[in-house]
């Protein structure tokens, strides 16, 4: 017995999703092993219940060997997004035959029309939910065989829970049927908000002024002016006699007529032995005044003269013409607005861009379905990027097939032959998944064995240059025959 064991991996909303789900089965099983059940082919023999474990079944059989697996990709989804199942059956020793592969799918989910692979030699019918290969003989082969479901809107209510789906295989060959089941975790729809930042305008008016010169109106004003010429004064004297005024004058002559006598007497008398010399001496006084009275009239004469102005005041006339200009003019002002529009950009936050491209399986036959994932990163700030575009031309032997592209919240997109275009007026800050599935040719044989580069270019005004995502396909043979 061989173990084939499921790896899974759990991814963010919107990507892409693969589960697996292995079942073995051998011809040649120890009936020891816990982790297999047994089933004996043959009119003798006996059935026993197969023992199963998560994704893993397995039976004995008396013919080739036989192994089933069945995947998912992506691991998780949320309502609305595209996920690509994928089986994979080897058989060894011989071929298999009467092979039939049943898969109902779950009530929430709905398979995508056109999507389903099958191995050469078998035929694939689609009834409602029931999905059905029939093999009349197969093998021996590694082979797989994809189909792309879609997730109703109805799931949105299952968030957090997971969704099984199961294969069930049966054989001529095999006593019992075997199943095979993968798991879908549903999660919540990534919905993307940004609020763009206007650039503002400011408006900054000039005002031109053009002014109009006024028109001056002179105005005369006559003033008159007048002199007055003072009269010349005519003096006339009239003399009046003087009337004459005695004057007396008395003059006192005082004669003082004084005599004086000084008479000396020396006396001398001695006295020894020391002399001592005497003086008299004797003043003698005579005075004699004298008073003499003298009248002297005298009379003088003043004359009085009266003055008499006689004048005739003559007044002249002059009439004197001042111009005086007085400018009455009102002038005229034209105000004549120019706005001037300043642009004041405010400074918007520019996010990081990044772009990556995955497929799922990374190897793939002729034929098979194959999903690629493209993960966009709007990071760097809490602004979104604006006027995103990513475009993806399919190489040649690859087709879009119709209906399994995902778009994120606020995008549309379209496809033109082998053209896939997303436009996103406004999108971020995310880092979000968008889905598609393509089907390699079953016709072009000369893939086998190369790699198809599948590149997607982002461009954005933002960017100084384009950005590019390559995810690589290896074709590993034709459909039902593995390299």
């Amino acid at each position: 017995m061989r173990d084939f064991l499921k790896s899974t991996c759990r991814l963010g909303a919107g990507m892409a999703l693969f589960v697996s789900a292995v079942v073995w089965i051998t011809g040649c099983q120890s009936a020891n092993n816990p982790t297999t059940a047994q089933a004996q082919a043959g009119a003798a023999g006996t059935a026993s219940t197969p023992t199963q474990t998560p994704d893993v079944k397995s039976s004995s059989l008396s013919g080739p060997s036989m192994s089933m697996a069945q995947s998912c990709s992506p691991s998780s989804a949320s309502a609305g997004q595209s996920v690509t199942y994928t089986i994979n059956l080897a058989i060894s020793g011989s071929a298999a035959t009467g092979v039939v592969l049943t898969d109902v799918l779950p009530s929430c989910m709905s398979y995508v029309q056109g999507t389903a692979s099958t191995l050469s030699g078998g035929t694939f019918t689609c009834v409602g939910s029931t999905l059905t290969w029939v093999y009349t003989s197969v093998g021996p082969c590694t082979c797989t065989m994809n189909y792309v479901t879609q997730l109703a809107s109805s799931a949105a209510t299952l968030v957090g829970s997971t969704i099984p789906n199961t294969c069930v295989l049966t054989c001529t060959c095999l006593s019992s049927a075997v199943s095979a089941v993968s798991s879908l975790l549903v999660t919540a729809t990534t919905i993307n908000t940004s609020t763009p930042t206007p650039t503002v305008l400011t408006a900054t008016p000039t005002n031109t002024y053009t002014a109009v010169p006024a028109t001056f109106t002179p105005t005369i004003t006559n003033t008159y002016t007048f002199t007055a010429v003072p009269p010349t004064p005519t003096f006339t004297y009239t003399p009046v006699p003087a009337t004459p005024t005695p004057t007396f004058t008395f003059t006192n002559t005082w004669t003082s007529t004084n005599t004086y006598t000084s008479t000396f007497t020396n006396t001398f008398t001695p006295v020894p032995p020391t002399p001592t010399p005497t003086f008299t001496f004797t003043y003698t006084s005579t005075s004699t005044s004298t008073y003499t009275s003298t009248f002297t009239n005298t009379c003088t004469s003043t004359p009085t003269n009266t003055f008499t102005a006689t004048g005739t005041p003559t007044n002249t006339f002059t009439a004197t013409n001042t111009f005086t200009s007085t400018n009455t003019g009102t002038p005229t002002n034209t105000f004549t607005p120019t706005n001037t529009f300043t642009s004041t950009s405010t400074p918007v936050p520019i996010p990081t861009i990044s772009l990556s491209q995955s497929c799922a399986p990374v190897s793939a036959t002729l034929g098979a379905a194959v999903t690629y994932t493209l993960t966009l990163g709007v990071t760097g700030c809490s602004c979104s990027a604006n006027n995103v575009t990513i475009q993806d031309v399919l190489p040649t032997g690859l087709s879009y097939v119709e209906g399994t592209a995902t778009t994120i919240s606020g995008g549309t997109f379209s496809a033109s032959g082998q053209t896939l275009t997303w436009v996103y007026n406004s999108v971020g800050p995310c880092t979000c998944t968008m889905t598609y599935v393509t089907q390699v040719s079953d016709t072009l044989t000369g893939l086998i064995g190369e790699t198809l580069e599948n590149s997607a270019t982002l461009t954005c005004p933002s960017l100084s240059s384009s950005l590019t995502a390559t995810a690589n396909l290896l074709i590993t043979g034709l459909l039902g025959l593995g390299l």
